[in-house]
């Protein structure tokens, strides 16, 4: 089953969204384009902030707006697709706004690459219309938008839910931008692609990841910026390290946090080296990443004293076990 999330602004949205991924599930099926199975989770949430409580379990999430552009800057594991407001979308709300409101100066508020060329749309429809940009979906920033416009003439406020609310306490007139069937339609079929991409590729990760935190050595990997992308659990266990995603994302100098294994993560050359590390001695092995004949990372192995020498001690009593038993029997004895 492959789970897609579609995060709207406001509840009215959810029946269209709902309907959209039924009709879009059942003509790929009966076109014999795709027998997957798909589940749907739809989630109200008219900021980040909101969103951000209600994470969902999904392979491949659809939002919109400033939303995408926040998700997108925290890098989620797993694939988030733009539901994007259209041209028909904007043009049919600047119609029925000029329709309800007549002439009068208007706001709409949204990000750079949603409200990107408005002013032209509006001059070629007779709608006086401005643009208020922010970077951030946060209230704050809404708000700040909000007053902005009020504070310059702005009458009636187009946008989300969260800044028609604010228009309508300040006693602005507001009206919702919707996202339309096509927007949609769109949006979830590539939700469905790269959500199916990215579950193979989760899966992978995972064994990759299963294998790793059962490796006998330490293994740490650090990026080109010195950050760690990667540490398994001996690695955690050996260098006496709490939780693994306290230190991911992470500068080298908060898990090698001695002189010595500052020096040898540094080093310029791969290395080799066994030093001493709190209360014990370690082996430490550095290997260089290269591509395009330029590092792009490191891979540390570390190898505990105390640990080397009980897996030999072990191996040496199974060696002396196994040359200490028969191979034969009194049955294998030939006698006349």
């Amino acid at each position: 089953m492959v789970r897609i999330a579609i995060v709207v602004p406001y509840a009215q949205m959810a029946s269209l969204a709902q309907d959209v991924f039924q009709e879009y599930t059942e003509q790929v099926r009966l076109q014999g384009r795709d027998t997957t199975e798909y589940s749907l989770e739809i989630l109200v949430a008219s900021t980040t902030q909101e969103l951000l409580t209600q994470m969902p379990d999904c392979d491949a999430m659809i939002v919109r707006g400033a939303t995408y552009s926040d998700l997108c800057r925290n890098a989620l594991s797993v694939p988030v697709i733009e539901l994007i407001i259209n041209g028909t979308d904007i043009v049919n709300t600047l119609l029925q706004m000029r329709q309800k409101y007549g002439p009068v100066p208007a706001a709409i508020l949204g990000t750079q690459n949603m409200v990107l060329g408005v002013e032209k749309l509006g001059r070629q429809l007779s709608v006086d219309v401005t643009p208020y940009c922010f970077q951030e979906n946060t209230l704050s920033e809404i708000r700040k938008c909000v007053e902005q416009a009020a504070q310059e003439g702005k009458r009636v406020i187009l946008g989300g839910r969260t800044g028609c609310r604010l228009a309508e306490e300040m006693g602005l007139s507001s009206m919702l931008i919707p996202s339309g069937r096509e927007a949609f339609w769109n949006a979830i079929s590539e939700a469905t692609q790269q959500a199916k991409i990215s579950l193979v590729e989760r899966e992978k990760a995972l064994s990759f990841q299963a294998m790793l935190d059962n490796a006998y050595e330490g293994l740490v990997a650090i990026d080109r910026n010195q950050q760690i992308s990667f540490l398994n659990t001996a690695a955690i266990q050996i260098l006496q390290l709490s939780q693994r995603e306290q230190y991911l994302g992470k500068q080298v100098s908060t898990v090698f946090s001695t002189p010595n294994l500052r020096r040898i993560v540094s080093a310029l050359e791969d290395t080799d080296e066994i030093i001493e590390y709190k209360n014990t001695h370690l082996s430490v092995k550095t290997r260089k990443l290269m591509m395009h004949d330029a590092r792009v990372g490191t891979v540390v192995s570390l190898l505990n004293a105390a640990q080397i020498q009980t897996t030999e001690d072990q191996l040496r009593k199974k060696l002396h076990y196994k040359g200490h038993q028969t191979r034969y029997s009194f049955d294998h004895l030939l006698t006349r």
